[in-house]
């Protein structure tokens, strides 16, 4: 009899990661904030941060990690730590599982109170808590939970 391999045996490393090296980078177009799917993130491979965070929330729950530990921080990054100029700030959304950050910005996962570019968080989702991002509730209205397991899963295929 197979057994059914280990839920997390993807570690978080791999998932940021995977995701990282996947989906190359693009802006939302001005005045629109559009929340991809992980579906739609994987089929064009491209998206910004919040998309990649995304499909690494999805990612994560896949592999069992345990949702009251996951959250999507909405935070203000220092600009100098990542190519900008003094007294500039960048907005910018990422995943935390326990307290670790999986970042399209950073390549190295590490710990949310180690990140020295992290000026402020200005909001905090946790998925399956009413929140007031509407971007959230759009994304969610709109996904296929099937072909986004399919998809994720796909890329983990080793």
């Amino acid at each position: 009899m197979k057994s059914e391999p280990d839920p997390k045996r993807i570690p978080l490393v791999d998932i940021n990661d995977t995701f990282n090296r996947l989906i190359r980078p693009t802006e939302d177009e001005q005045n629109r904030d559009y929340w991809q799917t992980p579906t739609e993130s994987i089929m064009l491979l491209t998206g910004d941060c919040e998309d990649y965070a995304i499909c690494k929330y999805y990612a994560c729950l896949i592999y069992g990690y345990d949702p009251k530990t996951i959250e999507l921080r909405a935070v203000r990054l220092d600009a100098r730590y990542h190519g900008g100029r003094a007294g500039d700030t960048i907005n910018h959304l990422f995943l935390v599982v326990d307290g670790w950050c999986l970042d399209n910005y950073v390549k190295e996962i590490v710990k949310l109170d180690a990140r020295k570019d992290v000026l402020s968080t200005y909001a905090v989702i946790e998925p399956g808590v009413e929140n007031n991002y509407p971007q959230w509730n759009d994304m969610l209205a709109r996904r296929t939970p099937e072909s986004d397991t399919a998809l994720i899963s796909s890329c983990f295929a080793y």
